[in-house]
């Protein structure tokens, strides 16, 4: 009876394997604070000034002043803003947006958050040497931005992003 061969793992099975394990280890690393941990409580935050409601994790800190709100973790920030438009809708405004502004723009989407026209999108400001993703939320002549130029924020802002609400 013949014996039959292990195969080897040779030295590109390793190289994957290897790449697959580092992988792994990075994405659990940046989001240490994720939203699925069952370490980490969430609760409602509520700005009465900008009219919206989310939900973030207990552990996050909120600055809100006049016209804006972040959203705190560590020394990384998420940024809340509403502006006022006259434009009927997302794709008018951030057409008009994008023309005043120097950014190139990628992996755009649009969809529904919560029954409100939304936006997200990686903006990439060469002058200011900053790239941020963005979601953008269309609410009764309201545009909401909330933003992040950290990507091991860009978990949490999604979280954030879909559990918006406006709060007239």
């Amino acid at each position: 009876m013949k014996k039959k061969k292990k195969p080897k793992l040779g030295p590109l099975g390793i190289i994957i394997a290897v790449l697959l394990l580092g992988v792994g280890v990075l994405y659990i690393a940046r989001n240490n604070h994720s939203y699925t941990s069952s370490q980490e409580q969430t609760k409602t935050y509520q700005s009465k000034s900008l009219k919206f409601s989310v939900i973030i994790l207990t552990s996050a800190l909120v600055k809100e002043k006049q016209t804006y709100v972040d959203i705190i973790f560590g020394d990384k920030l998420i940024n809340v803003v509403r502006n006022g438009t006259n434009f009927q809708s997302l794709i008018e405004y951030l057409k008009d947006f994008d023309s005043k502004k120097k950014e190139e723009v990628g992996q755009e989407n649009e969809f529904i958050i919560n029954g409100y026209k939304a936006n997200s999108r990686i903006e990439n400001n060469r002058a200011a040497n900053r790239i941020q993703k963005v979601y953008y939320i269309y609410v009764e002549n309201w545009v909401y931005s909330l933003s992040t130029s950290s990507p091991t924020l860009y978990g949490d802002l999604d979280q954030i992003a879909r559990s918006f609400r406006y709060a007239p």
